[in-house]
C-alpha cells in the first residue's frame, strides 16, 4: 500500500530544528552567540522556529498539534528569513565585529528551508513512497494465447 509523505513539512521541520540550534552557535567572532548579540531578536527567531515546527509536526500527523494552521509556515518562513537577513546585512552594535560565523550562516540557511518547506506545504507536493512488494506476473487470456498446463496451443493448417 503507499503511504504519502509531504515533502513541505519535512522540510520545514528540519528547517526549524536547524533555526533553533543556530542560536546557540557563535554568529560573530570572537565567540559571540546570538543570545548574546540581541536583545529580542533571538527570542522573536526562537519563537518562529518553535511555531515553525509545531506547524510541522501538525501537518505530518502528531496528535499534539493537529489544530496548528500549516499555511502559517510561508510566513514563518519569511519571518525568518527577513530577519535574518537584516541581521547579516547590519551587525547590531553590541558586538563590536562584523566577522559573521557559523550560526549566522546556518540560521540562514535554516530560514530558507523554513519558507522552501512552507511554499512547498503550500502548494501540496507530496513524495510518495511504496512499502508493499512487487505482485507476480498474471497470465491474461486475452493477451497470453499459452494454456495453463503449459502446452503451445494448436497451430492452424498452412494453407
Amino acid at each position: 500500500m503507499p503511504q504519502r509523505i509531504d515533502a513541505g513539512p519535512v522540510v520545514a521541520a528540519l528547517g526549524a530544528v536547524l533555526l533553533f540550534l543556530s542560536l546557540f552557535l557563535t554568529w560573530y567572532e570572537p565567540d559571540v552567540s546570538a543570545w548574546d548579540a540581541f536583545e529580542s531578536l533571538d527570542l522573536i527567531l526562537a519563537g518562529v522556529a518553535i511555531a515553525a515546527g509545531v506547524c510541522a509536526a501538525g501537518r505530518l500527523g502528531l496528535r499534539l498539534a493537529q489544530d496548528a494552521d500549516p499555511r502559517m509556515l510561508p510566513l514563518l518562513g519569511a519571518i525568518a528569513v527577513a530577519a535574518v537577513g537584516v541581521t547579516l546585512l547590519q551587525a547590531p552594535p553590541s558586538t563590536g565585529a562584523d566577522d559573521l560565523d557559523t550560526g549566522a550562516w546556518l540560521a540562514l540557511g535554516s530560514s530558507v528551508l523554513v519558507l522552501v518547506g512552507g511554499a512547498l506545504s503550500a502548494a501540496q507536493i507530496s513524495v510518495t513512497v511504496t512499502i508493499a512488494g512487487r505482485e507476480g506476473l498474471r497470465r491474461v487470456p486475452a493477451v497470453d494465447r499459452r494454456r495453463a498446463d503449459g502446452d503451445e496451443p494448436p497451430k492452424p493448417p498452412p494453407e
